[in-house]
């Protein structure tokens, strides 16, 4: 079987029509698709702070700490402090170890509530940032210091994602086609790269100073930048290619040893590239990181096999007779519907990897991955319909045999049906833009994290449950149930319903047992004798179990535990 660098010398390309144009932009489509083909993992995500939030304090912290799920790296100013009055606090420098980022802090003499406000890069190249409160001996404020949280862009994730159309999408028609405009698509090819790249840096930090450094700290920059380093030798080599083809002398009839040693060179590369471009992001952040990048590789090579593929043969629809049409579909159609089926498997795989069973359906994340993978299926179907049931469609049936329908037939023994072949055809095309439209969903999820355990997969929601509490109930009602401020109310009733008595105190503790945070004990206002009301904060996504407590007495009290799903939006 000849390599995909010789597929396309079989048959001379017909001239250039609106037809080839309009499947360029599905192949440049197809890059996205390859993009986003393995699912996300969530971006680094803060576990642990110290102090901890709204924690009130008797002293003047040493330190401020903040550790994260995966490696960070950290920009200029990646921890602020800002005091009271909402002035900034001077000598904070934030240093990064690990996961793990640290600043040390002057003494604090002013009373009152102190922002933090932080940023970090994590390893998958995606910024996030965030801001929360600690109090010195007294709480002044319940919102942090307004304007100070460094807020993510979202151009950055924007022109990475129109960067990698630009290579992948190129690379996908070069190696369907590797003689078509060879030049010109491993420079666009070049320039996707390059934009990805400024893409990276912008999300580290800005990209005329400390933006590079960051960016290069990163696993992701560092591929990027590998990614750009490919694409340009792609190029150098396409001219070189090109300058040894115009040598050849003009009577000769293949090519030479060194043209064909530069197509199998550029061929390499191609595929380099894209796997390059694949383990970007989340691939290489997201334990166990050798299953992630095995899944992904395989996920994504099997996606550029089959767009690949696809370029090539709906070009042979436009070129070839029946004949040889039905000969191409029967012998390669185990390796296209091979790479196909890896391509649903290793999907689902990512999928469930990421998202948790009970968060598929709850969760956008995993609708989305759901949908995407019914797209797969669908492109599985249309490439089992194009083997068994347009190709035999191909020749003429009176003319055949039966068991001749499997096999090449001249095209001297059977006249072609060109309706079938444009049948062939625009089933093909739509096979495409089904591919497209899955991919294009996974490129969504390439930049949104998915719903993990205690950060931000849960929904949330207004909250309102009950619980036995000594003879009697208690109500707690948390609103609007989203990560932030929310409005507890807690209502003691006893066993005649009504509002229990002799209730001298009612107390809250918050705690997010999964990533060691709590208990906050926000303060309390009594409403009345049995009902209590608190604004209290909730800086983390997750499943809060919050214990309530009443005293009946000096030496008596009851108390209740409650699970509270608290939700990002």
């Amino acid at each position: 079987m000849p390599s995909i660098s010789t597929l396309g010398q079989v048959v001379p390309p017909r001239p250039s029509s609106l037809q080839p144009r309009a499947l360029a932009a599905c192949a440049l489509l197809l890059g996205v698709l390859i993009f986003g083909a393995a699912p996300a993992s969530a971006h680094a995500v803060l576990t642990r702070v110290s102090p901890e939030p709204d924690a009130v304090l008797e002293e003047s912290p040493k330190e401020i700490s903040l550790s994260f799920t995966e490696t960070i790296s950290i920009p200029a100013q990646g921890i602020r402090l800002f005091d009271p009055s909402a002035s900034e606090v001077s000598g904070v420098t934030a240093v990064a170890r690990g996961n793990t980022m640290t600043a040390q802090v002057p003494l604090l003499t002013a009373d009152g509530s102190y922002t933090v406000a932080w940023k970090a890069v994590s390893a998958d190249g995606h910024a996030v940032s965030g801001a929360y409160l600690f109090h010195l001996r007294v709480a002044t404020l319940t919102q942090p210091v307004a304007g100070v949280e460094s807020g993510v862009a979202l151009w950055p994730s924007l022109l990475r994602i129109l960067g990698t159309v630009m290579s992948i999408g190129a690379l996908a028609l070069y190696l369907g086609r590797p003689r078509r405009r060879a030049i010109g698509l491993w420079a666009v090819a070049s320039a996707g790269a390059l934009v990805s790249l400024i893409s990276s840096v912008a999300a580290a930090g800005p990209v005329l100073s400390t933006g590079w450094s960051v960016s290069f700290s990163t696993s992701t920059g560092r591929l990027t930048a590998l990614a750009l380093l490919l694409t340009i030798s792609g190029l150098l080599v396409t001219l070189c290619r090109q300058g040894l083809t115009r040598s050849r002398a003009s009577g000769s009839a293949e090519p030479t040893a060194p043209s064909k040693n530069a197509d199998r060179a550029l061929a390499v590369l191609a595929v380099l590239t894209v796997a390059t471009i694949a383990l970007e992001g989340h691939a290489v952040a997201i334990n166990p990181i050798a299953l992630s990048v095995t899944l992904t590789l395989g996920h994504v090579m099997a996606a550029l096999c089959w767009g690949a593929g696809l370029v090539w043969l709906e070009a042979r629809t436009r070129s070839a007779s029946a004949t040889e049409l039905q000969a191409v579909v029967i012998k390669r159609s185990p390796w296209a519907i091979g790479a196909v089926v890896i391509l649903g498997i290793t999907g689902a795989l990512l999928i469930l990897d990421r998202v948790p069973l009970n968060e598929l359906l709850s969760s956008w994340y995993g609708r989305l991955g759901i949908l995407k993978l019914v797209l797969l299926f669908v492109a599985v179907g249309l490439a089992l319909s194009n083997r068994y049931r347009l190709t035999p469609k191909l020749l003429e049936p009176k003319l055949l045999e039966p068991k001749l329908l499997t096999e090449p037939v001249p095209d001297q023994a059977v006249p072609a049906q060109p309706a079938a072949v444009t049948q062939l055809r625009r089933s093909v095309r739509i096979e495409m833009l089904v591919l497209a439209l899955a991919l294009l969903i996974g490129a969504t999820l390439a930049q949104v994290a998915p719903p993990q355990a205690g950060v931000g997969g849960t929904a949330g929601g207004s909250f309102s449950e009950r619980a036995a509490f000594g003879t009697g109930q208690v109500e707690l009602r948390v609103d609007p149930g989203l990560r932030g401020m929310n409005e507890v109310h807690v209502t003691a009733l006893g066993s005649d319903g009504r509002l229990m008595p002799g209730v001298e105190e009612l107390e809250l503790s918050l705690s997010l047992a999964v990533d060691n945070i709590g208990p906050l004990k926000p303060e309390m206002q009594t409403i009345s004798e049995g009902h209590s009301v608190s604004y209290a904060r909730f800086p983390f996504a997750g499943e809060w179990t919050v214990l309530v407590t009443a005293r009946l007495s000096k030496f008596e009290a009851v108390s209740a535990v409650f699970t509270v799903p608290i939700g990002t939006r």
